[in-house]
């Protein structure tokens, strides 16, 4: 158990880097780094530590989660 606590934490870890490092920005301190690329490698990462399942309820929550801020912003 303390394994697979340690596997998703370095999962989730490694996709919040990519996804804090997206830059568009010709004139930044750092490197490009496309929001397509982040988003690809990020979804990479949490695919090793997440099953089917997983995955498809964690879509279904942002749906739902978004269309509560569509519906808010009304």
């Amino acid at each position: 158990m303390l394994q697979e606590i340690k596997m998703l934490k370095e999962a989730i870890s490694l996709a919040y880097g990519h996804l804090w490092h997206i830059n568009t920005e010709m004139l930044a301190p750092v490197a490009l780094y496309p929001p397509d690329q982040a988003a690809s490698a990020a979804r990479k990462s949490l695919l090793t530590v997440m099953t089917t399942t997983e995955r498809r309820s964690a879509i279904d929550a942002f749906r739902l989660a978004r269309e509560g801020e569509k519906d808010g912003a009304n």
